[in-house]
């Protein structure tokens, strides 16, 4: 008998609790979106703001080869992202590359999408999420490069509903860690959250982590926003005071 989303999601909500870490529940979600063909995932929760800046805050956790992810931050392709667009403006998901979306491309949208392609990212689908958060929109985005746009559909009509309940278990499970409400570091921002408290600025900062100063910048963004900091010694004495690093 075919598993049902249910006993998927029931069967991915046990594998959870082994988890020691975001990043480790993330792992565990990439594993399960693979069985169904899934090779990258992507996922990004931000608040309401306006359209120029998204590029600040959309990656949180993101399994796509590093030299696309450093491309596409760097060079400010968030906001020129139809996925992202959709994933802010609609609540149901979207199959990649179909008609509805290739005919409505604007000339800045279409060179984002030359970036994915030179990585293989064509078969993908983004599946929006909604609020519960200090934030209000966010979105998953899957891909199967490995897959002909046939296999990928089939795959799809058979599999979507899975794909979906998993996305927005692992949102429910983000949310049931107080992620957005408390400290809760990926290991890169732990990482830069360790230099700023050592005095580096954001070039050096991507110097030490070899990312371009745009990527540490958006580390920086992240950190000060989540430690509710404008600055970076305020970020240096909370973390000290809060054992966020050592002293």
């Amino acid at each position: 008998m075919p598993a049902t989303p249910r006993s998927v999601l029931e069967n991915f909500i046990e594998s959870l609790a082994v988890a020691t870490s975001m990043d480790e529940a993330w792992e565990i979600f990439n594993r399960a979106v693979n069985r169904y063909g899934v090779e990258h995932a992507c996922y990004g929760f931000m608040a309401t703001l306006p359209r120029k800046a998204v590029t600040a805050e959309v990656l949180t956790w993101s399994s796509h080869d590093e030299q696309f992810t450093e491309a596409y931050m760097a060079n400010g392709h968030p906001d020129h992202d139809w996925s992202v667009n959709w994933s802010m403006n609609h609540t149901r998901a979207q199959r990649w590359n179909t008609p509805e979306v290739l005919d409505g491309l604007n000339e800045h949208e279409v060179k984002t999408e030359e970036l994915a392609y030179d990585f293989g990212l064509y078969q993908g689908i983004v599946i929006p999420i909604r609020g519960a958060t200090p934030l209000s929109w966010g979105g998953i985005g899957l891909a199967a490069p490995a897959l002909a746009a046939a296999e990928w559909g089939a795959l799809l009509d058979s599999h979507q509903a899975v794909l979906e309940i998993l996305s927005q278990g692992f949102h429910e499970y983000v949310l049931s860690q107080g992620y957005f409400d408390h400290f809760n570091f990926s290991g890169r921002e732990n990482e830069v959250l360790k230099w700023i408290a050592c005095g580096l600025n954001k070039h050096e900062i991507a110097d030490k982590l070899n990312i371009s100063s745009r990527t540490a910048e958006v580390h920086i963004y992240r950190i000060r926003r989540k430690l509710g900091c404008v600055n970076d010694a305020q970020v240096t004495a909370k973390a000290l005071v809060f054992n966020l690093v050592s002293a």
